[in-house]
Order: structure tokens, then C-alpha cells, then sequence
């Protein structure tokens, strides 16, 4: 019991040390973005008009995605979708509270979306949009991207820079299962993980 006692000590002070390196600048953590600062260090008031607050969900994931359980589809990856097609995946209800899947593409880009609404009436709904660097991007498909906290190019960019992922994180609750994947242009190659 006692070790036990400790090692919850151990991770709970690691995880607020994480937090704190990232809020400072020593350590990026994907889904944490603080809002825009001069150089002084004060909040730049004229540039959080476009700031979005970090999603919540999508930190913890990140963070604890090791540690969650995955997943389970009926589908084995990885698979490819065509262009102009949407592709749906079910997954087996949460074995807990939740379940995590990890998705990484290789070529194109991806919208991915789950739509999701608590008992309470609130939203578990998630967005994530990924793409290869130099890929080449549709405007429509991308403006759906705006929904993404993490996703950096404005819809009329029409290639995906390198400041954009390839491997991103969904939260998966009991209410909702279904994830649709849409390619953001040429075909892509999903993995799931």
C-alpha cells in the first residue's frame, strides 16, 4: 500500500512538472497552446482575437495515451481512402469510461470526426485534421479543419506546411462510436494504433 501511495506521489508531481515546463516554454506538449504573448511576456491582446484555448481532451490524451486503453475496431489498418469518399469506423464500446485511439496517416490528409453528446446534454464531439508536408490540400475539405485546435493553415492554404501533424489522438466515450475519416484531398493511408 504504501508503494503504491508513493508511485501515485511520484506520477501526480511528474505530471504538474510537465504542465509547468510546457506552460514556460521548456517542453512542447501536442494539444497545449498558450495564448499569444509579446515579447515582454504580456498577452498580446490583438492576437487572441484568433487564439483558441487548448482542448482539454486532447492534452490529457496526448499525455496519457500510454496508459489508457486503446481502442478496438473491426477493421484492421493500416487501409487506404480514396479521394472524395468517407470512410466510417466503428469501434467496440469503451471497455471503461474510455477508450483512446492513436491515428497517423502517411501521404495526403485527413479529417477525422466523432461525434459525441454526454448524458448531461454536453459535447464529447472531437475534430482533428491531419496531413503530410507537401501534400496537396482541397479549401472545402480544409475549412472543416477550423474545429481543430492544433491545426495551423488558414482554408485557402492549398498545401500542408510542416507545422501540421501526422499522428493525432481520439477520445472515444460510451455515447459515441462511429469516427469518420474524409480525406483533405489525394487518397490517404490510415494506421490505427
Amino acid at each position: 500500500m504504501r508503494t503504491a501511495i508513493i508511485v501515485l506521489v511520484v506520477v501526480v508531481v511528474a505530471f504538474a512538472a510537465v504542465l509547468l515546463l510546457a506552460h514556460n516554454g521548456g517542453i512542447k506538449v501536442a494539444g497545449f497552446n498558450p495564448p499569444p504573448t509579446k515579447s515582454d511576456g504580456s498577452v498580446d491582446e490583438d492576437a487572441l482575437s484568433h487564439w483558441k484555448p487548448p482542448n482539454v481532451a486532447a492534452i490529457i490524451a496526448n499525455l496519457g495515451s500510454g496508459l489508457a486503453p486503446h481502442a478496438t475496431f473491426s477493421e484492421k489498418s493500416p487501409f487506404t481512402i480514396d479521394a472524395g469518399t468517407s470512410h466510417h469506423l466503428t469501434a467496440l464500446p469503451p471497455r471503461d469510461d474510455v477508450d483512446i485511439t492513436k491515428i497517423s496517416i502517411s501521404g495526403g490528409g485527413l479529417l477525422i470526426t466523432y461525434a459525441c453528446k454526454h448524458k448531461d446534454d454536453t459535447s464529447c464531439s472531437q475534430t482533428v485534421c491531419l496531413c503530410t508536408a507537401g501534400s496537396a490540400l482541397t479549401s472545402l475539405a480544409v475549412s472543416a479543419c477550423s474545429d481543430d485546435s492544433q491545426w495551423h493553415q488558414s482554408a485557402s492554404t492549398g498545401v500542408c506546411t510542416d507545422k501540421e501533424r501526422q499522428e493525432g489522438t481520439i477520445v472515444l466515450y460510451p455515447e459515441g462510436t462511429d469516427v469518420v475519416l474524409t480525406p483533405l484531398g489525394a487518397p490517404v493511408t490510415v494506421t490505427l494504433k
